[in-house]
């Protein structure tokens, strides 16, 4: 039922794509793709690599100050079987997956406390850079309803998440509420394992708060390198915009990939973010073509991840743990 339901979503987001392709000129989007420097693309592919470096120090830094043991190497693995994943599930859910590829290492109620404690951070960075840049974008262009509509649904979705992962983190009524659900006959039995874990869940995120400095300065530090990966595609294809323009452009249309219809919002990333280059001037064929070489730029080092994933032996669509 799973691997029915993604090629449906799959097919959800090819269709998108192929809409636009219907209304673009074929032959210049491939002139454009033929056309690209490799050599900044190649940058661009190492910048996302020594972003994935950064992410995975981030998960090493909480490990070690919750007492648990386990090497970058295989936290970088894990990192890319995580991202991986998520790149063929909605709303890149299939991060979540990072946990169960080092559970050898670090408990489960571990790895998704330290998970969700970075996310947190994630989340925040890409809404306070979507704002922003809706904000600066306003001040000098007319921005299309639609792309708003489809940003502030991208944004909504972030916030729930942000918000859920924050309750299960912190909140002590978490623990309460699933007690109330403990009682209702024949799934309070599912819910009576979870209060345990939740316990030793929370007490690990207790710990994670003394190192949110440091996690913070790290995600500050995977954000200037993430504007460099945008600003190597963009020289790959001969734009010329300035540093702190793609610093605030990747987490706006980025946002776009927890639109939970397509895999990591297929299609509605390259056709939003083709409207926002669209409005900055640049050449339809090429703002399309920027678009889809963000994605292409995260999947190819992400290949990695089949060897944790193969190891592991897990099947995302059949997460029974």
């Amino acid at each position: 039922m799973g691997k029915i339901k993604l090629i449906v979503q799959l097919i959800i987001g090819l269709l998108v794509i192929a809409v636009v392709l219907y209304f673009l000129n074929i032959e210049n989007v491939i002139k454009t793709l033929t056309s690209i420097n490799i050599r900044f693309f190649v940058l661009a592919m190492c910048a996302y690599v020594i972003m994935n470096v950064l992410m995975a120090f981030r998960l090493k830094i909480i490990f070690k100050n919750i007492g648990r043991t386990i090497s970058l190497k295989e936290l970088l693995l894990a990192q890319f079987g995580g991202m991986l994943a998520s790149d063929v599930t909605p709303g890149r859910s299939g991060y979540l997956i990072l946990p169960f590829l080092i559970k050898d290492k670090v408990p489960l109620e571990s790895g998704f406390s330290a998970i969700f404690g970075v996310q947190i951070i994630d989340f925040s960075v890409k809404i306070l850079g979507s704002v922003l840049a809706v904000i600066f974008l306003s001040s000098i262009i007319k921005i299309d309803a639609a792309l708003l509509w489809l940003v502030a649904l991208g944004i909504t979705i972030v916030v729930i998440f942000a918000f859920l992962m924050a309750f299960m983190l912190w909140s002590k009524k978490a623990e309460g509420i699933i007690c109330h659900l403990v009682k209702i006959p024949i799934v309070g039995k599912l819910f009576s394992k979870l209060v345990n874990k939740l316990c030793a869940f929370q007490h690990d995120a207790g710990k994670i708060k003394s190192v949110y400095p440091q996690l913070i300065g790290l995600t500050a530090i995977t954000w200037i390198v993430k504007g460099f990966e945008w600003t190597f595609l963009g020289m790959a294809l001969g734009f010329s915009f300035p540093f702190y323009l793609y610093m605030l452009l990747q987490p706006l249309i980025t946002i776009l990939q927890f639109v939970p219809i397509s895999p990591a919002g297929l299609g509605f990333q390259e056709s939003g973010g083709m409207i926002v280059f669209l409005l900055l001037g640049v050449p339809i064929a090429s703002a399309f073509v920027f678009n889809l070489l963000a994605r292409i730029v995260l999947i190819i080092p992400n290949i990695i991840g089949i060897y944790p994933l193969a190891k592991k032996g897990i099947n995302i669509f059949d997460m029974k743990e």
